[in-house]
């Protein structure tokens, strides 16, 4: 499947990404870890992305960053880096909190620090257009809880001048 497109969707079309998710709180770490790296290559596919992303997969992934074993921890933030890839996941990335947690977390393997920083670095170009505006709306309209998420990871990543962090954050009510 990791070699073929076409055959990632047909897998993720008859139904393994939601068995996948359950195997991410299994108890066996090893488990955990084959079906994280398989959530990574089937999130290779913007499809199978927002998939992954709806089906409540998001959670357990960053749950999984908080193992102490290095290989689960990267298997995690690469399939991370795969539902960063498409700006339709842009808003449950930030309202689950996921930036702060990219940031605070600690990572045991050097790749998976730099898969973290890449991750951030794709969620900080799509912060901008209808992605942009709809996490402003969110922001302005949701719980404390998730606008105070979305607050701090536009604090994070946007990539724009004082007057518009301004604009954005005490004018819109951020």
């Amino acid at each position: 499947a990791t070699t073929e497109p076409e055959y990632k969707v047909k897998i993720v079309q008859r139904g393994a990404v939601q068995p996948l998710i359950q195997m991410l709180n299994n108890t066996d770490a090893q488990l955990r870890e084959m079906a994280a790296f398989a959530l990574g290559r089937l999130a290779q596919n913007s499809d199978n992305q927002v998939g992954i992303c709806h089906a409540d997969g998001l959670r357990p992934l960053l749950n999984l960053l908080d193992s102490d074993a290095g290989n689960l921890q990267h298997n995690a933030a690469f399939a991370l880096y795969g539902l960063a890839d498409n700006e339709d996941n842009v808003p449950d990335i930030i309202r689950e909190g996921t930036v702060q947690r990219l940031k605070d977390g600690e990572l045991i393997v050097q790749a998976s620090k730099d898969c973290v920083q890449k991750t951030l670095k794709r969620l900080e170009e799509k912060m901008q257009g209808r992605v942009l505006q709809y996490l402003i709306y969110l922001m302005r309209t949701s719980d404390r809880e998730n606008s105070q998420r979305i607050a701090v990871a536009m604090a994070h990543l946007l990539p724009c001048a004082l007057k518009d962090q301004r604009s954005i954050f005490m004018d819109q009510g951020g």
